[in-house]
């Protein structure tokens, strides 16, 4: 069959069972005279396209129930699923990899969802085959009861990697987004790879340092983290959207508070309360030893507040008050404790138990014994 006579198939990839489809693209056309059709274009704009393992056509009878993802960074944090067993006979422990591990259920317009961790080892033997080296791959599978469209599957790759981003405080990047599913004519298997139009970040393939990080399993309970994410309000969501923006550009300090700030503004936007009163009830809603951390490199809480707030107020407004930080050094090692501050909120509003209390005091510590070079 003529690709040609396929409407919205670009091609074929040669030496291959893939076609390259468009199921949306908006074109400026050549000016033609009234009596002419036309039929050439000077400008195509595509939002997206997929790579599919089938042709195009009669889509009613293909259901896609099942979703890969893949981001930057995954592997690095995510608890592989793999397990070590152990044979008798010569001491051997062998590295299997496990079945995929259930992460969370959610629900999404009346609809539920299952969230996996699939993947895979990748062994490699060091030198003289003293050592070997195991790499874990991983995925995250989400599976539903009905097919998934397309424009559902980027909003939840889209949500997936905000969602990730908060958790590391780093932007992230989608690497993969494929649809699964059959064929119910022919129950042919069918694969579909997605690439869509998002920002895409450069300076996020540093490794993570185990220090820094929030853990799995003890500070981060996905089964909570991923539903909570799914149905958080309004407020929470318009919080979440100005603290990326701290995380995602590199920013001046000052636009940073004020994105910072911003954000608290609008998640206490429903009370009748000063910038002020709200970093109050922001701050003082975090545990007592966090608190107590921060009471030893700032000293009074209710000042550095109001430190803060006069600081914000004259860079947005240029109204200038006593409390206004002048001194960058400590204006920078200000703003960046109430971004890891307010990195922690969020995560307890979406119901985090953060365990590794140490570590917080470390990252917070560290965070005001910087040194001016």
């Amino acid at each position: 069959m003529p690709l040609y006579r396929i409407p919205n198939v670009l091609g074929y990839i040669a030496n291959s069972d893939k076609y390259i489809y468009i199921p949306e693209i908006s074109t400026d056309r050549i000016n033609c005279s009234s009596n002419v059709v036309p039929i050439i274009y000077n400008t195509w704009y595509l939002n997206r396209f997929s790579i599919t393992n089938f042709v195009p056509q009669n889509l009613s009878s293909k259901v896609f129930n099942k979703l890969i993802l893949d981001f930057t960074l995954l592997n690095d944090w995510i608890t592989p699923a793999f397990k070590f067993e152990e044979k008798r006979k010569g001491m051997q422990t062998i590295v299997r990899f496990d079945k995929s591990t259930s992460l969370a259920y959610f629900t999404y317009k009346g609809q539920l969802f299952n969230v996996e961790l699939v993947g895979h080892m990748k062994k490699s033997y060091g030198r003289n085959n003293k050592y070997i080296n195991y790499k874990n791959d991983s995925w995250i599978s989400i599976n539903g009861e009905n097919t998934i469209p397309s424009d559902q599957a980027i909003f939840f790759a889209t949500e997936f990697k905000k969602m990730l981003s908060v958790v590391l405080a780093r932007p992230l990047n989608t690497t993969q987004l494929s649809k699964k599913g059959i064929d119910k004519c022919t129950q042919k298997p069918l694969t579909e790879d997605i690439y869509f139009l998002e920002p895409r970040f450069k300076n996020n393939e540093d490794k993570l340092f185990i220090y820094e990080m929030f853990l799995q399993n003890i500070d981060i309970q996905l089964n909570n983290l991923i539903p909570n994410w799914f149905n958080k309000d309004e407020n929470v969501e318009l919080m979440v959207q100005d603290y990326l923006l701290t995380i995602t550009y590199n920013e001046t300090v000052q636009n940073k508070l004020i994105n910072l700030t911003e954000g608290i503004e609008a998640y206490y936007r429903d009370k009748d309360e000063t910038l002020y009163r709200k970093l109050q009830d922001m701050l003082y809603s975090l545990p007592s030893y966090i608190l107590g951390v921060l009471r030893e490199n700032v000293g009074d809480l209710d000042a550095w507040l109001l430190a803060i707030k006069d600081t914000r107020v004259y860079i947005a407004h240029g109204i200038r008050r006593v409390n206004v930080i002048d001194d960058f050094m400590r204006l920078s090692q200000y703003v960046n404790a109430f971004q890891y501050l307010t990195q922690y909120f969020i995560l307890q509003e979406l119901g985090m138990k953060i365990e590794s209390k140490e570590r917080v005091k470390m990252n917070l510590d560290s965070l005001f014994n910087t040194e001016e070079i």
